[in-house]
């Protein structure tokens, strides 16, 4: 998708892993208009929460705001390796070279940032092989490639993308404007892997409406991002397995009422009573759950604890966690515990949540 406009709204489906699994359901359509979400930092007040120093947070806001997210990759990744109509016969240029999770960094020394940029390299080439950089499980590497010629232009049989889009939770806002959401990676739809993204940014966006859980059939927040290139309200820095992360450009209107909570231990994590905040409403509303299980030496920190939904708001319109709820950040005790990761398919009351702790680890500071 290239965005050329100023403005524009992007369609999306709410997702947990930035990847919609579209299953058929009842629709719960959302009659409330959504609060104003963000505003200029500058227009917010001041806060007295004190500074630790560098990359410190001892506290923060929790914000259970669903926003838009959008992403553009890391070289150009490739989908699938196909196959191309050279107006004789079909040919496989690509077949043994390049393979689907690849990314294209460069093409006979072109940067390559957008499909447009491939395409231009490969009209340039004149249908001579082609030197293309590669990124493939983390290494560098260069292949050949020699483009097929199909209607008058040059081809090297492969499905690329080079941004996504999505709909996701802000876990956490914390008074030096950083922010956490997700509780794990942004990956792939079609290969279901983490994506190497070269920028982000976060945007408001409008639920119109609410496809029901049920067995074996998860549901979905369903809305339009408000995408204006240049107006985010936030720029995400790092795709982390355990999480998104960021800085505030504009700064959520809650916090100013807000009060900072604690971030809890793992050891202070219990089976229990606790509640979950979303605004998916249109207003940001506590709903009950309970922590059912904790799993102390689960190596997949997405999945630390069980969670079961209780509340009967929550599950009269969503019939439980819903794909865009990644993200929604659990209270327990009066402390920030983690945040809702997954759902179980074959039960939307039920799913898995993060220990906030464990969000926070890979961003190379302190917390």
């Amino acid at each position: 998708m290239e965005v050329s406009m100023k403005y524009r709204k992007l369609v999306c489906m709410g997702i947990i892993i930035i990847s919609a699994m579209i299953v058929a359901g009842g629709i719960s359509f959302l009659q409330n208009r959504r609060e104003r979400q963000f505003q200029p930092i500058g227009q917010a007040k001041a806060v007295d929460e004190p500074y630790y120093g560098p990359g410190v947070v001892n506290r923060a806001k929790p914000a259970g705001i669903v926003a838009g997210i959008y992403v553009k990759t890391k070289g150009i990744l490739v989908l699938e390796v196909t196959r191309v109509w050279n107006e004789t016969t079909y040919q496989e240029p690509a077949k043994g070279i390049l393979k689907k999770g690849d990314y294209l960094l460069r093409c006979n020394g072109i940067q390559l940032q957008k499909k447009e940029d491939l395409s231009k390299a490969l009209q340039e080439s004149g249908g001579k092989a082609v030197n293309l950089k590669i990124n493939r499980d983390g290494k560098e590497k260069w292949v050949k490639v020699r483009p097929v010629k199909q209607d008058g232009t040059y081809h090297i049989g492969c499905w690329v993308r080079d941004d996504m889009a999505g709909i996701g939770t802000i876990t956490l806002c914390t008074s030096q404007n950083t922010f956490v959401a997700l509780g794990h990676c942004i990956s792939d739809m079609d290969l279901n892997e983490k994506v190497r993204i070269r920028e982000g940014s976060l945007h408001p966006c409008s639920l119109t409406d609410i496809r029901k859980g049920k067995k074996n059939q998860p549901g979905a927040l369903i809305g339009y991002i408000d995408y204006r290139p240049e107006e985010p309200v936030g720029k995400i820095l790092q795709n982390s397995p355990n999480g998104i992360y960021g800085k505030l450009l504009q700064q959520p209107v809650f916090m100013e009422e807000e009060e900072y909570l604690p971030l809890a231990k793992r050891s202070q994590v219990h089976t229990g009573k606790a509640e979950l905040i979303s605004d998916f409403s249109g207003k940001r509303k506590r709903y009950s759950l309970n922590i059912t299980h904790i799993n102390h030496f689960n190596r997949m920190d997405s999945k630390g604890f069980v969670i079961e939904i209780t509340d009967p708001r929550l599950l009269k319109k969503t019939g439980g966690i819903v794909q865009g709820m990644s993200g929604s950040p659990i209270i327990q005790d009066g402390r920030i515990v983690g945040a809702i990761t997954h759902v179980l398919v074959h039960d939307s009351k039920k799913g898995y949540g993060i220990f906030v702790r464990d969000m926070l680890k890979n961003t190379g500071k302190q917390y």
